[in-house]
């Protein structure tokens, strides 16, 4: 089958965030429709469109063996084309932030083997709409890793899933393989390590890795490292002369605003503030 994906009439977007692993590739892209434009697309990966905000006066779409859609785009709006699916799509004066995702046939597919990515077209799956909003989240906090990753392997999931195939019963990492996970991590505090590092250590695909890790700790591999990477600062917060930026690099954020906001989340106080109630 000929892959195709054409843009007609538009003057493109602003791509806002991007972030890519092998079998995925996510895009955060601000779009302009003034007047009307044709899209057309038959790709071999399936793709993944989520309305972030904002949306289309019109949108008219056809797809193979599917009845056609019309009505207007809207903030929570979720398409999802399977591979080698051809469609062709009508937009008309629109002003909207769109989450495009390229999930290759094979990512993560042991969570879900055999299942088959269902057409849907401008409905709504409050999951994915959730889903979405995290990635822009993680976006503005600069996109790290082991968060975006983790937002893949589960957006993956929950993909197969809600096409009818349940995943795999997970089961936790053995002792010494989590002990070894533990202390790369303590090693890598402030390093921007990805899931492929931490299941590379264990000898597991991402997806059964993140699955293990979850059922042994009852968190997700970037919950869990930043939980880490709190505690060490909280360490470092009880030295009086380490300024507030220094605390921050050393777990490992650049911008101290991000790690303000990774602190407060998980301990319910800024750094600053947490600092002088405990040392007065």
């Amino acid at each position: 089958m000929t892959h195709y994906y054409r843009l007609r009439n538009s003057r493109g977007g602003a791509h806002l965030f991007n972030f890519a692993m092998p079998g995925f590739e996510a895009s955060i892209v601000a779009s302009r429709y003034d007047g009307e434009i044709l899209f057309e697309h038959c790709e071999p990966h399936h793709r993944i469109l989520i309305t972030l905000s904002g949306g289309t006066a019109m949108t008219y779409a056809e797809a193979d063996g599917a009845a056609p859609v019309d009505r207007p785009d809207r903030a929570g709006s979720i398409t999802i084309v399977p591979a080698g699916t051809r469609r062709s799509v009508r937009l008309r004066d629109g002003a909207m932030t769109l989450l495009s995702i390229a999930l290759g046939p094979d990512f993560a597919a042991d969570d879900g083997a055999g299942a088959e990515i269902r057409l849907a077209q401008n409905e709504r799956d409050d999951w994915l709409w959730r889903a979405g909003g995290a990635f822009e989240a993680a976006a503005a906090r600069g996109g790290e890793a082991l968060e975006c990753e983790g937002l893949a392997l589960a957006l993956a999931r929950h993909l197969r899933r809600s096409s009818g195939t349940p995943g795999r019963v997970a089961t936790g990492l053995a002792p010494a393989a989590l002990g070894r996970i533990f202390a790369l991590m303590r090693a890598r505090l402030a390093e921007n390590i990805g899931l492929s590092e931490l299941a590379d250590e264990c000898g597991l695909s991402i997806s059964a890795f993140g699955r293990a890790f979850r059922q042994s700790t009852g968190v997700t591999p970037h919950r869990y490292f930043t939980a880490m990477r709190v505690e060490q600062a909280k360490t470092l917060l009880r030295r009086r002369d380490l300024p507030l930026a220094a605390v921050a690099s050393a777990v490992g954020y650049s911008d101290q605003a991000h790690f303000t906001t990774a602190f407060a989340r998980h301990t319910g106080s800024p750094p600053a503030r947490w600092r002088q109630i405990r040392l007065g």
